[in-house]
């Protein structure tokens, strides 16, 4: 408790008057609206690319300056239609490390899984 300061919040709405964050950990959705056709365990991962940009957008007014940002990332979400990696809409934002989770073959981690870590572009 002394380390850190850990609260779940839709975004930043529970933000309250803490200090700017050194590390902000952000689990997104991966998918469109819709669920995949034949995937339907997709549901759970579902929101567009709303979110993600509100995130982007809002997360440097609540970070330190030099804050470190971990992001997951899901193989099977990369299609056409919308494309929610967290590398390929960070603007601001470059990878310093990708801690790759190889398939389990069983559950839903049926393809390889990213841990991104990034930081501000200098």
């Amino acid at each position: 408790e002394n380390i850190c300061d850990a609260f779940q919040s839709d975004l930043f709405s529970n933000y309250g008057d803490r200090e700017k964050s050194e590390v902000q950990i952000f689990n997104h959705p991966f998918f469109p609206f819709e669920p995949l056709e034949g995937k339907e365990w997709t549901r759970i991962m579902l929101g567009g690319t709303e979110l993600i940009r509100r995130y982007f957008e809002q997360a440097k007014d609540y970070s330190a300056k030099d804050a470190v940002y971990i992001m997951p990332w899901f193989t099977l979400a990369e299609n056409d239609m919308l494309d929610n990696d967290p590398v390929k809409r960070a603007d601001l934002l470059e990878v310093t490390k990708v801690t790759e989770q190889a398939p389990v073959g069983q559950g839903v981690q049926q393809a390889l899984f990213k841990i991104y870590e990034l930081i501000p572009r200098k």
